[in-house]
């Protein structure tokens, strides 16, 4: 997951929302995450292993979202 990236967001709170990937960090205990820019223009910090890739940011992508649980 690299900056630019289009993500979904998994897992409970905020799930189906996406997103595009501001920053990619981890904390001090080296859990990652991610600052996303939703597209009300929010920006909100993921747990990282909580998001998926939708579209590289160097790559052309479908405009089908596939495997949403």
């Amino acid at each position: 997951m690299e900056r630019f990236d289009i993500v979904i967001k998994e897992g409970d709170l905020d799930k189906g929302e996406i997103g595009i990937v501001l920053d990619y960090f981890q904390n001090d205990l080296h859990h990652d995450f991610v600052s996303v820019m939703l597209s009300s223009g929010k920006i909100k910090t993921w747990y990282a292993g909580n998001v998926k890739t939708v579209c590289k940011h160097d790559s052309t992508c479908n405009t089908k979202v596939d495997n949403i649980d």
